[in-house]
């Protein structure tokens, strides 16, 4: 898959399971999401896309997750008139995708320090 390649460079597995067919757009949404995810896992980790119906999880984890740097904000803007750094484009690609909602995005983060 050109998504898991493209994830390898920079040591990120990627965990695909859905099945059945959708359309081109939802698609390259679930592509877009998931380099969201890569750029806040910045030594690596793991990516999964999970069905649960006709909904989708995406999910990242991994040694090191950047939660403050990132424009996650992004994702719950109506207006993307302010200038996006080049480095965080996905992020406003994702809100431009017209399969997408803002309803339909939720950002959730969790980051746990074990000693």
């Amino acid at each position: 898959m050109i998504l898991q390649d493209y994830l390898s460079i920079y040591r990120i597995t990627l965990d695909w399971k859905l099945s059945g067919s959708a359309s081109l757009n939802y698609i390259q949404a679930l592509f877009t999401s998931a380099l969201c995810l890569q750029a806040g896992l910045p030594r690596g980790g793991h990516i999964s896309v999970e069905q649960f119906g006709e909904a989708h999880l995406i999910k990242g984890s991994g040694p090191s997750i950047l939660q403050d740097e990132l424009p996650w904000d992004l994702l719950a803007q109506s207006d993307l008139s302010s200038a996006v750094k080049p480095d965080n484009v996905e992020f406003a690609m994702l809100c431009w995708k017209p399969s997408f909602t803002r309803d339909f995005i939720n950002v959730h983060s969790h980051t746990s320090i074990m000693n």
